[in-house]
Parts: structure tokens; C-alpha cells; sequence
């Protein structure tokens, strides 16, 4: 079977055989590329590598299907050249830390909008078929009623979640002004391999460093707190999903496990699994926070058959195992160097 045929495949008869993937070198961005190119697609990786790496892309680096270039999505010509290329944009790239945002609220808009908007625009002059923009739960900060749903009113209380409403907006504005045809997959706290601690749900890789390390998680607040932990290859299989869905307004998804955690029922079943011998300690809760949050997928579900397939606890291991790995890498002396 030929490139296309494999990637007619991948979308369920829809021919796109050619991508673009911004924040390809990412946490999620990374496993997204992994499955577009084992399925036969042709795609093309932009990441300025500030926090993605090439190790993410180990598997796909030598793949004649697979090209990586070094770039920010800002730049608006180099987004318009990799955009001519392809058929599909995903647009993974964005500052996603809550405490980063709080800090620099004006770098993360300058990323996160003014970059959504350069690829937007370059998309749209290339005739780009579709726009894929990954956005957050973030959008709907502390919700009104459980669980979400997406005519959930947008109410961020972080300045990354307000970042992600603006970009979302843009997209809308781009489909009914250009006729750029774009799918928003507000995603909930993201778990897997490749994670970095300040990453969609990072506390998960936060409190594992410290339990190896034989040190105590900090939970911020009660711990009585909730998120909706969702595997990063459920999440890969939304992104290539949509793509079979034909509407041409503007598209939002919910795209979580639609179960609902507490953060001491998680800190209990990292403990268990790395074997630690401590207790969580606490502390004052953070503003920035929310503090509860489920997803209502059945939206996502009806549109193009999104349906988790990974628990919590079947995701933490290969969490804890990467993350294992991670840690004797940096511990292991490099050789000396005459």
C-alpha cells in the first residue's frame, strides 16, 4: 500500500496524506508525529526545541516520511513555506506551564496567540484543507457544573487558559472569514511518556521525581481537588479522528477520559507503584488553580467515534517507567571529554 492509501487508512477515507505539526517534538506533539508517520503520512515537524527534543522524535528522525525543522512559529514566512506543503495543520506549539504564565503572561500571549495566529494566516493563504488547533480545559477554569461540556461558559482564571480562548476565537474568526475549516480539542490533564513536569498534568511527573528520589509529594490545597487524567494515545487518537468529521463551521471537542480523579487518590497510587515509603505533605493551595474537573466526551464520541481506551492506572506505569529512565540518564557521568 502507497502513502496515500496508508494514510486513507489513518482518517478513515478521507484522503489527507500530508501534515504539519507544530510543537512536533513535544510531549504530545511527539507521539502525534510517531502515529501520522507509521500510518504512511508525509509530515513535516516545526519546533523551536525550547522544550521539546529531538530524543522525542528517536523513532521517526531517519524516516524518509518524517522532516524536522528548527523554527518559531512566529515566523510567519517559514509557517507559510511549511504550510504550502501539506494538507493538515495540527498546532501543538504553545507555552503550557500555569506557573509560567503567571509569571510571563506576556510571553505565553505572544506564543500562544500571536503564534496560533501566524500559523492560522499561513494556513489560510496556503489552502490549507484543515486546522487542528490543540487548546485546554483551561478555557473553562472553575466550572459551573460537572461535568463539561462544551457549551460550558468560558471563564479562564489563568492567564494560559485566556491564552487558549483567544486562540480558539481566532480560529473561529478564520473559518468564518477565510473559510479555513478548524477543529479545537480542549484537552484535560494529558498523561504519558515524555512528559515534563510543567506539562497539561504535570503534578503527575512532579510527584513521581520526588517519590524516587524518596521524598514527599507536596499537594497543594486539600488534595480533595479533582482533574480528568487522560492516557497521550487516547489523545492521539482524537487528533487523527476528527479529521473524519465534514462540517464546516468552526468544530470544538472535549477530549479527556471523562473520569474524575482526586490529587490524593492519585498521589496513593503513584506511591503504590513506585513503592515509596512517605506521605504526602501540604501546602497553601495555589490561585491559579481550579478546583475540580471532568470532561463530558460524548460529543467528541458522536462526531468521530472518540472513545478512551486507557485507565489511570494503566497510563502511570509507562509514566513512572519513562520517567525512570529520564532520571538515570542525567545521572549517568558523560564521558570525559580531552
Amino acid at each position: 500500500m502507497g502513502m496515500r492509501g496508508a494514510a486513507e487508512v489513518l482518517t478513515a477515507g478521507v484522503c489527507y496524506s500530508k501534515f504539519l505539526v507544530t510543537g512536533g517534538a513535544g510531549f504530545i506533539g511527539s507521539h502525534l508525529v510517531d502515529e501520522l508517520a507509521r500510518l504512511g503520512g508525509e509530515v513535516w515537524v516545526l519546533d523551536d526545541f525550547s522544550s521539546g527534543t529531538r530524543d522525542n522524535l528517536r523513532a521517526v528522525t531517519n524516516r524518509e516520511n518524517v522532516h524536522i525543522a528548527k523554527g518559531d512559529v512566529r515566523d510567519a514566512d517559514n509557517a507559510l513555506k511549511l504550510a504550502r506543503k501539506v494538507e493538515v495543520v495540527y498546532h501543538l506549539a504553545a507555552k503550557t506551564s500555569l506557573q509560567e504564565s503567571a509569571e510571563d503572561p506576556m510571553t505565553v500571549n505572544d506564543v500562544n496567540v500571536t503564534g496560533t495566529l501566524a500559523v492560522l494566516e499561513a494556513s489560510a493563504r496556503a489552502g490549507v484543507e484543515r486546522f487542528v488547533l490543540a487548546s485546554s480545559a483551561a478555557v473553562y477554569g472553575d466550572p459551573c457544573y460537572l461535568p463539561i461540556d462544551e457549551d460550558h461558559p468560558l471563564g479562564p482564571v489563568s492567564c494560559y487558559g485566556a491564552s487558549k480562548v483567544a486562540a480558539e476565537k481566532y480560529c473561529s474568526a478564520f473559518t468564518h472569514t477565510y473559510g479555513l475549516r478548524t477543529v479545537c480539542l480542549r484537552l484535560f490533564n494529558v498523561c504519558g511518556a515524555r512528559q515534563l513536569r510543567n506539562q497539561y498534568s504535570g503534578v503527575i511527573v512532579e510527584f513521581i521525581e520526588k517519590l524516587m528520589r524518596g521524598r514527599s509529594p507536596v499537594i497543594f490545597g486539600d488534595g480533595w481537588q479533582s482533574r480528568d487524567f487522560v492516557n497521550v494515545l487516547d489523545v492521539v487518537q482524537a487528533f487523527v479522528g476528527c479529521l473524519q468529521t465534514d462540517s464546516t463551521v468552526p468544530e470544538v471537542y472535549n477530549v479527556g477520559s471523562g473520569i474524575s480523579t482526586s490529587v490524593n487518590e492519585l498521589a496513593s497510587m503513584l506511591i503504590e507503584t513506585t513503592g515509596a515509603d512517605v506521605e504526602p505533605e501540604y501546602d497553601e493551595p495555589r490561585p491559579y488553580e481550579i478546583t475540580h474537573s471532568v470532561s463530558d466526551i460524548s460529543q467528541a464520541g458522536g462526531a468521530f467515534g472518540y472513545a478512551p481506551r486507557y485507565s489511570l492506572d494503566e497510563s502511570i506505569p509507562s509514566v513512572v517507567e519513562w520517567m525512570r529512565m529520564n532520571l538515570e540518564k542525567r545521572s549517568t557521568p558523560k564521558p570525559h571529554q580531552k
